[in-house]
C-alpha cells in the first residue's frame, strides 16, 4: 500500500474568476486542476460566471458516488468528468496550476474547445 502525502496551495480564488470572466463568460467551462489545488476547485467554480460549470474531480477509492454520477460519468486520465452537461467537445478547459505532465496529459487526450491555464504563482 502507498500513501501520498501532497501540498496544499492557495489561490486567489477573485483574481480566478475576475481573469477567467474575460475569456470564458457564456461559455461551458470545466476547472481542472493539479494536485496541490484540488482544495479548491469547487470555491473557483463557484465563483466563474459561465453558461454551465463543471469540476473534474479525482476519484477516491472506496468513495461512493451519487447515482446520476456513476450512470454519465468517465474516467480519463486519472480525472472524474461526471457534471459535464454534453460532450467535451463543447467545454473550455480552465487548469488551475502549473505546467506540467498532468496538464499535457489532459491537453493531449480530451478535445477540449478551448483552453486556459491559470498560474497562481
Amino acid at each position: 500500500m502507498f500513501l501520498y502525502v501532497l501540498g496544499r496551495e492557495h489561490v486567489d480564488v477573485s483574481d480566478v474568476a475576475k481573469q477567467a470572466e474575460q475569456e470564458l463568460k457564456g461559455k461551458k467551462v470545466v476547472v481542472v486542476g493539479d494536485m496541490p489545488y484540488m482544495h479548491m476547485l469547487d470555491e473557483i467554480a463557484q465563483h466563474i460566471r459561465a453558461e454551465h460549470v463543471a469540476v473534474a474531480r479525482i476519484p477516491v477509492q472506496n468513495h461512493v458516488y451519487a447515482p446520476a454520477q456513476q450512470n454519465s460519468s468517465h474516467i480519463a486520465p486519472g480525472r472524474l468528468w461526471s457534471e459535464l452537461a454534453g460532450p467535451v467537445s463543447e467545454y473550455s478547459m480552465l487548469y488551475i496550476g502549473e505546467e506540467s505532465p498532468t496538464l499535457t496529459n489532459i491537453l493531449v487526450t480530451m478535445r477540449f474547445q478551448s483552453a486556459y491555464s491559470y498560474q497562481p504563482s
